[in-house]
């Protein structure tokens, strides 16, 4: 994935040293949703090695700390970029997750 920064009102796409003129910039949730992306491939990629190698099937284990966090911080903006990550990733890597802790989640 090429990284992006933008320079007066126009976006260089690091590699091949051209600017392109885009109409919009990328938000933050394609941003945040394109980052999630090149995080999964990664994952997915260094799992299927590690089967390769040890000749067994791995699955993962995540633990979402959610120490800090109510739920004045989950605007409309963050709960669709949930859902859009769990989207993907349950289309995507439907094999990769093994189970799901949430830990430290403040009542409403």
């Amino acid at each position: 994935m090429k990284k992006m920064e933008k320079m007066m009102g126009q976006w260089e796409t690091e590699g091949d040293g051209q600017t392109r003129q885009m109409t919009t910039p990328p938000s933050v949730i394609d941003l945040f949703y394109r980052a999630h992306i090149w995080e999964m491939e990664w994952f997915s990629e260094l799992i299927r090695n590690q089967c390769f190698r040890h000749k067994t099937h791995i699955k993962s284990i995540v633990v979402l700390d959610l120490k800090g966090c109510g739920m004045k911080q989950f605007s409309r903006d963050v709960m669709s970029m949930i859902k859009l990550c769990i989207g993907s990733d349950s289309n995507h890597y439907p094999d990769s997750l093994k189970k799901l802790y949430v830990a430290r989640a403040e009542p409403s």
